[in-house]
Parts: structure tokens; C-alpha cells; sequence
């Protein structure tokens, strides 16, 4: 190869330079955009997170989940909640594992003939679905499920309402009055809010 040849293959790589890093720049970009999307789908599709998540996604768990948190941030900002919220890591998991498995204990007996199927319970924040289920004369709860019950009614609520009820600075009407807690399919005769006024309330 003499140098005319030399020079020309040299001029022919420099022109098509810039169209190589152009396509190498936009498989960067395609595969930059898919690694984001693969990601925000691992987010929505989990049954729940206790990472920090977009905040947009707050009402993928179930219709009124939004309301909740609204409600819930304007308790905050009134002083009727306090303003922290449960911690996205180990501990914040147990101790809504905790507060969940509180709550089911205090339904039994015969309040457990109202609701003989139970129902779910969804924390919006975190998006973590259970099940409240009868067991023997009570309820237990089935945390950390895929989703709600097929075909059984909803409840939507936080940890820091659950935790408020228990420690009795706010009680279960109070809640229901203020949108803190949200039943979806409830029964024609209201049976889980009377189940629930029952449980929490005696």
C-alpha cells in the first residue's frame, strides 16, 4: 500500500468517525433508557418497597391509595400524626410487621363471624399488601402478600395511623372522618368497618 492509499483509507476512517460515535452514543442512550425502565417495572410490580421510591407511584398499590397520603401528609402537617416517617430498611419493615400483626390480634371472637373471609390490608406508603384472615376464635395477618384477596374488600392505611390508634391518640372514627383509613368493597351491612370498630375500638 503506497502512501496515496495509505492517506485515502485515513481520510475514509475520519469521515465515518463521527457516525460511529454517533450510533455508539445512541446504544448507550437506548440501553441507558431500557436499564431505567427495567428498574422503574421492578419497582411497580413488587408486592412492596422499603427503599425509597418515585413518589409519583404512590397510587400503583390500589385506587385511593393517593387519598390516603394526602390525608395522612395533611394529619402530619396539623400535628395529628407525627411528621417522621417509618424508616424504608429492616427495622421499618419488623416494626410494621409488628403494628400489622397488632392489629389483626385485636379482632376475634365474635366479631370474627362478620367477616368470616377477612380481607386485605394495604400500608400505602411502602405499598405492603397482607392478609387479615380468620384464625380459630380471632384474625392473623399474612404480611408481605402479592396482592389484596381475590374478591374481598380493601383496607388502605399507613403504619403511622395504625401506631396512632394503638397508642390511643387517635381513635378509629376519628381516622375513617379524616380519610386516614379507606375500605374499598366493603359489604352492603358495612361488615369490615364494623369489624374494625369492634376490634380496634373495644
Amino acid at each position: 500500500m503506497n502512501d496515496r492509499d495509505r492517506s485515502a483509507d485515513c481520510a475514509a476512517e475520519a469521515n465515518d468517525l463521527p457516525k460511529r460515535c454517533k450510533m455508539t452514543r445512541h446504544r448507550i442512550k437506548c440501553i441507558a433508557v431500557l436499564a431505567a425502565a427495567v428498574s422503574l417495572f421492578a419497582d411497580v410490580a413488587g408486592a412492596c418497597t422499603f427503599e425509597a421510591g418515585p413518589a409519583g407511584l404512590l397510587d400503583i398499590g390500589h385506587p385511593g391509595s393517593l387519598s390516603v397520603a394526602v390525608a395522612v401528609a395533611r394529619a402530619k402537617d396539623q400535628g395529628t400524626l407525627p411528621s417522621r416517617d417509618l424508616a424504608r430498611s429492616a427495622l421499618g419493615y419488623h416494626r410494621a410487621v409488628g403494628e400489622i400483626m397488632n392489629f389483626a390480634s385485636g379482632l376475634g371472637d365474635e366479631e370474627t363471624q362478620r367477616s368470616p373471609q377477612g380481607f386485605s390490608l394495604l400500608l400505602v406508603g411502602p405499598r405492603l399488601w397482607s392478609a387479615i384472615i380468620p384464625k380459630g376464635s380471632g384474625f392473623a395477618a399474612r404480611v408481605h402478600t402479592a396482592g389484596p384477596l381475590p374478591g374481598r374488600p380493601v383496607v388502605l392505611t399507613e403504619y403511622l395511623v395504625l401506631a396512632a390508634i394503638e397508642q390511643g391518640r387517635l381513635s378509629l372514627p376519628e381516622a375513617l372522618d379524616l380519610g386516614l383509613i379507606r375500605i374499598h368493597g366493603d359489604t352492603k351491612d358495612g361488615q369490615i368497618e364494623a369489624l374494625l370498630l369492634a376490634g380496634i375500638d373495644s
